[in-house]
C-alpha cells in the first residue's frame, strides 16, 4: 500500500515537470518584419518595424527605429506584451499576425525577403539606420546593410 501512494507521487511529480516544460515557450512566435497600417508616428506611416522573439523576451524595433525590450504580459501572456520604451502594451492576434497598440498603433507582418533583411540588421547593428538603410562602423563611418 505504501509503495502505491509512493508511486503516485513520483508520478505528479514528473506531470508538474512536464507541463512546466511545456509552458517554457510561448504559443506564438511574433519574430518578424511588420508595417506600420494604422495610427503610425507622424511621417512613419507604411514604415516597417521588426520583432526578434527568444523564449518569453522579445527585442522591437519599431517603424521610427526606437528600440526596446519587450515581454509577453504575466497576466495574459496569450494575447498581450509590454513593450518597455514605449511604455505600453499590445494586443496580437492568435496568428501573430497582427498588433494592436494600446495607443492606437496597428501593425500587420510581412514577409517580404527585403524587409527581413533590414529587421537582420536592425537586430545586428545598434546604431543601425532603416531609413538610409547603413550602420556606423567601428571606423566612424557608415556602412551598407543590407
Amino acid at each position: 500500500m505504501r509503495c502505491g501512494r509512493w508511486m503516485l507521487v513520483v508520478a505528479g511529480i514528473f506531470a508538474g515537470l512536464a507541463i512546466n516544460s511545456a509552458s517554457a515557450q510561448p504559443a506564438v512566435n511574433l519574430t518578424g518584419t511588420y508595417r506600420c497600417v494604422l495610427g503610425c508616428m507622424t511621417g512613419f506611416e507604411g514604415h516597417t518595424a521588426s520583432i526578434t522573439q527568444n523564449g518569453w523576451d522579445l527585442y522591437i524595433v519599431t517603424e521610427s527605429g526606437v528600440t526596446s525590450r519587450a515581454w509577453f504580459d504575466r497576466d495574459s501572456p496569450t494575447s498581450r506584451i509590454w513593450i518597455e520604451a514605449l511604455h505600453q502594451s499590445a494586443v496580437y492576434s492568435p496568428d501573430g499576425m497582427t498588433i494592436h497598440f494600446d495607443h492606437g498603433a496597428v501593425w500587420d507582418r510581412i514577409g517580404d525577403p527585403h524587409h527581413a533583411a533590414i529587421a537582420y540588421c536592425a537586430r545586428r547593428f545598434r546604431s543601425y539606420d532603416a531609413l538610409s538603410e547603413t550602420y556606423l562602423g567601428r571606423d566612424g563611418f557608415r556602412h551598407s546593410c543590407p
